[in-house]
């Protein structure tokens, strides 16, 4: 088993597990977002109209830090993998 890294394995089966799931968990909770909004009943016009105000009236400044926070790791993760290849 010359050249076979198990770690390498380990990581690659993690991450195609991990993301798949998300990203069906994430598709999942939005069609029944969707559903939930979808009809033409008044009460969902109404919160149709009230979840796009939201939506465009978010502001950024309350959620600065932890943004930068996410940034700053993300970026520590991206040096930790090119270190990850040099050795």
């Amino acid at each position: 088993m010359d050249g076979f890294d198990l770690f390498a394995f380990y990581r690659t089966t993690l991450f195609l597990f991990l993301g798949t799931y998300t990203l069906l968990l994430t598709i999942s909770s939005v069609w029944q977002v969707v559903r939930l909004l979808a009809g033409p009943e008044r009460h969902k016009e109404f919160l149709r109209t009230y979840v796009s105000y939201q939506l465009l009236t978010m502001r950024i400044r309350p959620v600065r830090g932890e943004l930068l926070q996410i940034a700053a790791l993300v970026a520590l993760l991206g040096v930790v993998g090119y270190l990850h290849t040099l050795v």
